[in-house]
């Protein structure tokens, strides 16, 4: 009777020691389980990806509109005739045609002779964005130069100062009966302007005692705007200024 309770007894043990070890080995292969690295699932791009492309970005336009404020001056003097300015300078904004015109008209050598265009930027046309941002472009149809001619672009844009007289760049271009047209842009890098002419990158001398072109980038202006001026002196040759189109723009990406 001992010895069959002594067996019970170890063999009850046997099976506990048993249960055990299989719980042990049970939880051992769960902890090794859980503390594999399981394999990232694959990333699954958006339906509608959101494109990143940048792309031009028009701040601000004039295409000679009749929605578009322009303003108009002239002058004359020394002519020797006794007619109205308008018949020696002359400035039109051409709203059928689309087009700005300036003209000089000297009756003779002695005529001193100046007429502009300017149009101001307000509201969302001003852009907070750094001025190295941004570009500014101006496309002329046709134009006609005498060598006494002086052709001048003027940008105020926040602390931006540019004037620039671009006729010497081009009065060696043009040819008779043909339209001399083009694209003058300015940049701003590195603090420096950056202006091209024709598709020609040009280095002109500001802010000195042998030209009046001016260029300043941290000028306390309060206008904002751009104009075109034609001067002459000295000649009995006609000037002449066509243009439809400037912008001021930046690359970003759309919202």
């Amino acid at each position: 009777m001992y010895l069959h309770l002594l067996a019970v007894a170890v063999s009850n043990a046997n099976f506990e020691l048993m249960k055990y070890a299989a719980i042990l080995l049970f939880s051992i292969f769960v902890l090794i389980f859980s503390s594999c690295d399981r394999a990232e699932e694959p990333f699954e791009y958006p339906a509608d990806p959101i494109d990143t492309t940048k792309v031009l970005i028009p701040i601000a336009q004039r295409t000679i509109t009749s929605q578009e404020v322009w303003i108009g001056t002239n002058s004359e003097s020394e002519c020797s005739g006794s007619n109205p300015t308008e018949s020696y300078a002359r400035f039109e904004v051409d709203l059928a045609a689309g087009n700005n015109v300036l003209r000089l008209i000297p009756d003779s050598a002695t005529c001193i002779l100046d007429a502009s265009l300017a149009t101001n930027f307000i509201g969302d046309e001003l852009s907070d964005l750094p001025l190295e941002e941004l570009t500014f472009e101006f496309t002329f149809s046709n134009t006609i130069l005498s060598n006494q001619t002086e052709l001048w672009l003027s940008w105020y844009y926040h602390e931006l100062e540019f004037d620039l007289n671009i006729a010497p760049y081009l009065f060696s271009d043009q040819q008779p009966d043909l339209p001399l047209s083009g694209l003058v842009s300015l940049k701003i890098v590195g603090g420096s302007p950056v202006v091209n002419i024709l598709g020609t990158e040009v280095d002109p001398v500001f802010n000195s005692s042998i030209s009046d072109n001016h260029f300043a980038i941290n000028a306390s202006n309060q206008q904002n705007y751009f104009q075109t001026a034609m001067h002459s002196e000295n000649t009995k040759e006609q000037s002449l200024l066509l243009y439809r189109f400037l912008r001021i723009s930046t690359m970003g990406i759309p919202e």
